[in-house]
């Protein structure tokens, strides 16, 4: 099996009953990435927001990120 790359243009996010990219919108089901997050037993509760270009909002540092990839 042969790894593919292929780039999506991202030109919003919202919520939605599935995480998928749909016409330039990113839709992320936040029960889904929710229960991802709890399941590490470091964490009591887990919240989850958007921060969009031009918000006044304050977003700390990510350490550690890896660049989303799947198989097709």
């Amino acid at each position: 099996m042969r790894l593919e790359l292929h780039k999506v243009s991202v030109r919003n996010v919202s919520w939605g009953d599935e995480t998928k990219v749909e016409k330039g919108t990113l839709f992320v089901n936040r029960e889904e990435m929710l229960s991802v997050a709890m399941k590490d037993n470091r964490f009591a509760r887990a919240g989850l927001e958007f921060a969009r270009p031009g918000e006044s909002v304050r977003i700390i540092p990510v350490k550690d990120v890896i660049e989303p990839r799947c198989k097709l």
